[in-house]
């Protein structure tokens, strides 16, 4: 098995990229009301978080930063802690 040319490893990539492009677009258009919410709901725990930093709650800042860091790793927002 040879290694690809760096043009062919470029084209494969550029193809990956616009096959993810259109999975992307094509499940925003079956789930759209899921995915706002989704991501809204995302960017409100960064919002809270970044919050508490600033206030200084330290001990909340622990237990929600791993809860933040477990939330963000998971593919779906069906999980909740």
């Amino acid at each position: 098995m040879s290694k690809l040319s760096k043009q062919e490893q470029k084209r494969a990539k550029r193809r990956e990229k616009k096959n993810f492009r259109q999975a992307m677009e094509k499940e925003l258009r079956e789930h759209k009301s899921s995915f706002v919410v989704f991501y809204t709901l995302r960017l409100l725990v960064i919002v809270i978080f970044v919050r508490q930093i600033i206030i200084g709650t330290e001990p909340l800042i622990m237990g929600n930063s791993l809860k933040l860091l477990v939330f963000f790793m998971l593919p779906s927002g069906n999980f909740t802690i």
